[in-house]
């Protein structure tokens, strides 16, 4: 993890940005790239429905 800080759009959130590294079996660098994601704070994560919950249609008519 390189650096974290709160959204400034997203009150629940947070941007995080990590440096992912992938090698070859001898050890050897073959890529390296920096992300940047947005992540859910603790205890703001939404509660998830069942899928077609609430959509007005069941699962087989869609």
């Amino acid at each position: 993890m390189l650096e974290t800080r709160p959204s400034n759009s997203r009150p629940n959130a947070g941007i995080v940005r990590v440096r992912t590294t992938g090698y070859k079996l001898e050890d050897i660098v073959v890529i390296e790239f920096v992300r940047t994601i947005l992540v859910y704070k603790r205890g703001h994560v939404p509660v998830r429905r069942p899928y077609g919950a609430g959509s007005g249609a069941s699962p087989e008519k869609r």
